[in-house]
Formats: C-alpha cells, structure tokens, sequence
C-alpha cells in the first residue's frame, strides 16, 4: 500500500514537472515570438559570448542571417560587431548596465544605440541595437530646413535694407532712380511673403491626416485649373485630353488643386512665350494618372532626382528672378503624398518636361 502510494505521488510529480516544464517553454516560445516583432535588435548570449538567440531585427542590423548567428561565437568583421563585442566585454568585466552608441557616414548614414546587460542569474548578457537613423535623419532635415528658409530669407532682407539705406543717404534721387528702387523692394517683399506663405502652407499640409477627405471629381478638378491657368495667362496654349468626365478619387479638393496649379505655373515659368501645355487624364487598372507635358526648357538629367526636394532649384538665378524659392515641388509631392499617391518626371533639355501625378481610385 505504501509503495502504491508512493509511486502514486511520483507520478504526480513527473506529471507537475513535465506541465510546469512545458508550461516554461510556452512562456519562453511566446517571448521569443513576441521579441521577433520588435524593431530593436535584441541578443541574448552565454557566458562564452556565444548567440543563444537573435530576433529578426539583431539579423537585420547584423547583417548576418538568423541561422549562422544563432550558437556561433559573436561575429567581429564589422566595426558595428566589433563595437557590440566591445561593450559586452565591459559589461561582463564590470557586471552592470553599459550603454553606447555607434555611426558611420559610409554609404547609408547609421546611428545605432548600444546597450549590454548582465542577466541576473549570471548565465550570460542581452545586448540590445536601437537604430536611430531615421530619428537624426529627421534632426538633420530640419537643420537643413531651417539653414536654407534663413538663406532664402537673408538675400531679400539685405536687397531691401540696402536701398532703405540708399534712400535714407540721397534723399534727393531722381525720380527714375526712386521708382527702380521701390520696385526692388516691392518685389523682394513679395518674394518673402511667398516664401513664409509656402512654409506656412508646407506646415499645415504635413499636419493632414486625410480623415476628411471626401469624393472629388478628379477630371472636373481639373478642367478648372486649365480654365483657371487660361484666365491668368489668356495667351498660353493648353490642351486636355481625358478618358471621362467624372473620375472619383477620394481627396482635400483645395489641395489637390493647389498641386495641380503649382505645376501648370511652373510649365508657364519655365517655358518660351507662347508657353504650350498639354494636359491627359487616364484610368489605368485601380489609379487614376494625371499627365502634365510643356515644351520647356526642360531639366538636366542630373537634377531630376533632387527637384522635389526642398529650396531645390535647377537655375538659382532664374528662379529668384521669378520670385521662387525652390518649394512649389516639395509642396506639390506632399500634396500627392498624403493621397497616398506618387509623381514622377521625364524630361529632355529643350524639349520639355512631363510630369506624371499617380492617384488612387475610389470605388462608390
């Protein structure tokens, strides 16, 4: 009877065992699962400095596929690897929390947190990659932004303080020389107020979230900026062609009339008098594409890349003539953007340019 009671509660407690065991290794499979779907790059290593596991992300920034990291010594080709060595190496020398961080400028820029930490039943490290390129590459375009809205202000300010000046040393001009200085000024002063208005506009735009989009006829949209484009240059020349009279996409219809807009006057700006426009509206399979072509001046091949970037001009001395500042582009693919969209351009010197607005189709 005893040893039946015995073997009884042996078995129970094979049984306790086995579940608690098997209930561990969920728990331990569930973590493991839930560390994969993390962004940062997480280690966990043995004593020996061996890689007992490695989430998709460590691979990633690594650059080592998951089935060679993992029981293999950790790798040390890389100065990344070599940093992360190092910092386990002090961490494991010292028995605490050790942070660094890691950045090359070689080819893509890369800003990499580092951290190490001992486990705390002594049985190995966690080693911890937190890429922070993105967060400096947004730091950086905002040093930029503000570095070039300050350039594009300063040559302005200095035009209209130096004829202030000039007319406060002669005040007795002829009246020819005062009004060539007022209108430098005027127009100057309007250059600035472009500029504010279109980082202003910049501003807000970025702050759409599309929520209140609504049903917009895209081909009606824009028949009325041809008419509108006409209305402010009766001797230009434009065409439009369309596959129907109502394409519904949804959209902020201002807006997307502003990026219309901006790109049928910069086909005007940069195009010999009379300026020729053609403009073709297509379904194509689940977008609507929106086809914009002048016979310009055209853009080298070499800018194409750059021209929707911020405060970009191709010709610096033309465009400040004409009062740009290199923003009606970037203006024109946020726009785009936000209706989740695309634009892209072709274009060949003295032949012109086409740019080719891409829109999601709705379905109502």
């Amino acid at each position: 009877m005893t040893i039946y009671i015995l073997s009884s509660l042996l078995l129970s407690l094979c049984i306790l065992v086995g579940f608690l065991l098997l209930r561990m290794q969920r728990i331990r499979n569930e973590n493991y699962q839930l560390l994969e779907y993390l962004d940062e790059g997480i280690f966990l290593i043995d004593e020996r400095l061996h890689i007992c596991f490695a989430n998709a992300g460590a691979s990633k920034m690594i650059g080592i596929s998951k089935r060679r990291l993992i029981h293999s010594l950790f790798p040390s080709n890389t100065p990344l690897q070599q940093s992360c060595l190092h910092l386990l190496s002090i961490s494991r020398d010292r028995g605490e929390i050790m942070t660094d961080s890691f950045s090359t400028n070689e080819g893509r820029k890369l800003y990499i947190d580092l951290i190490a930490f001992p486990r705390k039943n002594g049985s190995g490290f966690y080693l911890i990659l937190q890429d922070k390129s993105s967060h400096h590459k947004v730091i950086e375009m905002g040093k930029d932004f503000v570095s070039n809205a300050s350039h594009e202000l300063r040559t302005p300010i200095t035009i209209i303080r130096g004829f202030a000046e000039t007319l406060q040393d002669l005040p007795e001009i002829s009246t020819e020389m005062l009004c060539d200085i007022t209108e430098k000024i005027v127009r100057n002063c309007q250059r600035m107020d472009n500029l504010v208005r279109n980082l202003l506009t910049l501003a807000d735009i970025e702050n759409i979230d599309g929520k209140h989009f609504q049903e917009c006829n895209f081909s009606a949209l824009v028949e009325d900026c041809a008419h509108l484009l006409l209305s402010l240059h009766p001797e230009a020349q434009v065409s439009l062609d369309k596959d129907s009279d109502s394409l519904s996409i949804p959209a902020d219809r201002d807006l997307l009339e502003l990026a219309v807009m901006n790109i049928l006057e910069n086909a005007i700006k940069y195009s010999p008098h009379p300026a020729s426009i053609s403009l073709a509206i297509f379904e194509k399979e689940e977008e609507v594409q929106l086809h914009i072509r002048d016979k310009g001046i055209g853009i080298p091949a070499g800018d194409l890349d750059q021209i929707f970037e911020r405060f970009y001009t191709v010709d610096k001395a033309h465009s400040r003539r004409l009062g740009g500042a290199g923003l009606g582009l970037s203006i024109v693919k946020t726009i785009i953007e936000k209706h989740e969209g695309a634009i892209d351009v072709t274009s060949e010197i003295g032949q012109g340019s086409t740019f080719t607005i891409h829109l999601p189709r709705s379905y109502v």
